[in-house]
């Protein structure tokens, strides 16, 4: 795999690492939000399964497959970290099974609307205290 360094990937990781003291950050996936990911009737980020990377240790799939929902950390578009935790849960499709970013997914979009674009790197960032996210602009 060819990861692409830029200066967007560059303050990200330099925040993350030195701000945040965070390590382990990883591309988990890169999505195209679509108008329905921003609608506010939404109120969730849809993740197709197959399409992600190692997004979670053993223990958290296992508590996501056992339906127990995690709360996560969000880092935006503008490094920095969202005041409300998001829910991460495993959503049950008949076609699939997707993770969603849910509960407070809307708060997240009027904040960064103006930031978010259609490409979009979501990172895996581990903390010692917790589980992270952080969503790239793909430039």
């Amino acid at each position: 795999m060819v990861i692409v360094r830029n200066r967007v990937t560059g303050q990200l990781k330099e925040f993350i690492s030195n701000e945040m003291k965070g390590k382990k950050v990883k591309v988990a996936i890169h999505k195209t939000l679509y108008v329905s990911d921003m609608k506010e009737i939404q109120n969730m980020l849809n993740i197709l399964m197959k399409k992600l990377r190692e997004l979670l240790r053993k223990n958290g799939k296992l508590d996501l497959n056992n339906a127990i929902e995690l709360e996560v950390e969000l880092v935006g578009p503008r490094l920095k970290m969202h005041e409300k935790l998001m829910v991460l849960k495993i959503w049950n499709m008949n076609s699939a099974n997707n993770y969603v970013f849910k509960t407070k997914w809307n708060n997240f979009v009027k904040a960064n609307e103006k930031d978010l674009k259609e490409n979009t790197k979501i990172r895996s960032v581990r903390f010692s205290y917790t589980k992270s996210f952080a969503l790239q602009l793909h430039i």
